[in-house]
């Protein structure tokens, strides 16, 4: 049985790492003795299954009044089980940059068709000013009562900011607006990872000590709460009130949740071309108290240097991961 124990450890160790380079990491008098408690199986690459999304579709643009090749480069991020069907998201950015969202959906995790327009993109809203140079890297999860969070990263052409939007079937998106207020609206934020649990093929925002968690940033990774899944207060120094980095991870982007375990609080992400996760204390998401030192590697595939989207389907895990050319290559968990 996929769901066991073990598996809900497989779900983020999947997004095993290179050597995490992180000295204020656990010490290895704190580090677990086996390892493979929070490792995942071997990822094979589904032979002949590269999947391309990148086409000639026409989306009117309301910023720019004006039809555009939207799919010209895709980039995927995140993917969800809603029912029997796989709903992959990914990034679409058209000639000029401008990037929008988009959704592909397959009933067998390998065989997609897209869905022709984005399904959240800049338009002439309440939104414009933050986001009119485009929106991208969606992270998408859910709350116990089967409504959507999507979080995404807006550009105004100087800064990025992290947004959020949501929905009831995954098609029809709501605008939220910026995750952050007061002094930390106008600095750069991206696309964070939520704290989940895994419950059977859904992914589901866990709260720890009674409020929701989220890492996020580029240069350093920070943590941020919140009551709502919508607005998020940064954490701070209560004297000094500035922004507390729970750990100097540099150059990364996250991956589309942090999975709650027995262990603790893992966190996928990649780094400079490379996959790689850290595990944080349950009664203090803040506290780093382990790292995995291995590389991680798909089996068939040299071309993997990134984990983005990950699902549970089929008895199986499933792995989407970019490739060259806008392609996404697709593997699974090793039985």
């Amino acid at each position: 049985m996929l769901f066991k124990r073990h598996s809900f450890s497989v779900v983020m160790l999947l997004i095993s790492s290179s050597v995490f380079f992180l000295e204020s990491c656990s010490s290895p008098e704190n580090r677990y003795e086996i390892d493979s408690v929070w490792t995942l199986p071997a990822f094979k690459k589904i032979e002949g299954s590269s999947l391309s999304l990148a086409d000639s579709s026409k989306f009117f643009c309301p910023i720019g009044q004006k039809s555009v090749n939207w799919l010209e480069h895709i980039s995927v991020s995140s993917a969800m089980i809603r029912g029997n069907l796989v709903y992959l998201f990914y990034t679409g950015q058209d000639r000029e940059g401008i990037s929008r969202i988009g959704l592909a959906i397959s009933g067998d995790g390998i065989h997609f068709s897209n869905v022709n327009q984005p399904i959240l993109f800049p338009a002439l809203d309440f939104m414009n000013a933050y986001e009119n140079k485009g929106i991208s890297n969606p992270h998408i999860l859910e709350n116990e009562n089967g409504t959507f969070f999507l979080n995404y990263t807006a550009f105004d052409g100087k800064m990025r900011r992290s947004c959020f939007a949501t929905s009831t079937d995954l098609l029809n998106w709501t605008k939220s607006g910026p995750a952050f207020s007061d002094g930390y609206l106008n600095k750069t934020t991206t696309s964070g990872s939520i704290v989940a649990r895994q419950e059977n093929n859904r992914i589901v925002a866990e709260k720890i000590n009674n409020t929701y968690w989220m890492y996020f940033g580029s240069d350093t990774l920070f943590t941020a709460t919140s009551s709502d899944l919508i607005h998020w207060a940064v954490m701070e120094d209560p004297e000094k009130k500035e922004i507390l980095p729970v750990a100097d991870i540099r150059n990364l982007t996250s991956a589309a949740f942090a999975l709650k375990m027995e262990e603790g609080i893992v966190l996928p992400f990649n780094r400079e071309g490379v996959a790689s996760q850290v595990l944080f204390d349950l009664e203090d998401p803040t506290k780093v108290i382990d790292r995995l030192e291995t590389s991680f590697t798909i089996n068939g595939e040299p071309e993997a240097k990134q984990i983005t989207a990950l699902i549970a389907f089929k008895n199986s895990w499933f792995l989407y991961y970019p490739l060259a050319d806008s392609k996404i290559g697709i593997a699974t968990s090793q039985p």
